[in-house]
């Protein structure tokens, strides 16, 4: 199945970023935890880090809520797309996620970066999955 049907059929009717996370998770078979960080000016506003147990995304903040949900929607894309994580340094997973060891992270951050490709793919379904959220959101909310 293709990754934007995934995301369709996870997304709940109300279009919840939440409960789509939830379902991703549950079919991933590892919660998925959305943290803040500030990135004080890096060009990152949000990154995937998968663990063994969890994947993290962390967004940029301060930000909208608009722009919370595409960085969400992006990072969403690239976990079904089945990228490798792109993360420049561990010293911001390192600021952003304090009790993870520097050994987990380490193993984590395979320093693999994203090919143009994959981000280009990553945008492209994030921008659909975001369309989804914000039709059911809006859909839902007509029907209240």
């Amino acid at each position: 199945m293709n990754a934007a049907r995934v995301a369709k059929r996870l997304m709940p009717i109300d279009g919840d970023l939440g409960g789509l996370l939830d379902a991703l998770g549950q079919q991933r078979s590892r919660r998925i935890h959305v943290l803040s960080h500030h990135f004080a000016g890096r060009a990152t506003s949000g990154l995937w880090l998968p663990t063994k147990r969890a994947d993290y995304l962390v967004i940029d903040e301060p930000t909208t809520p608009s722009r919370r949900a595409a960085i969400i929607c992006h990072e969403v894309a690239h976990i079904l797309l089945g990228h490798t994580p792109d993360i420049t340094t561990s010293e911001v997973v390192a600021t952003a996620l304090p009790d993870l060891s520097p050994e987990l992270i380490a193993r984590a951050l395979a320093r693999h970066a994203y090919a143009s490709d994959d981000e280009t793919d990553a945008e492209e379904l994030g921008t659909l999955i975001g369309a989804e959220h914000w039709s059911r959101r809006i859909n839902s909310s007509r029907l209240r």
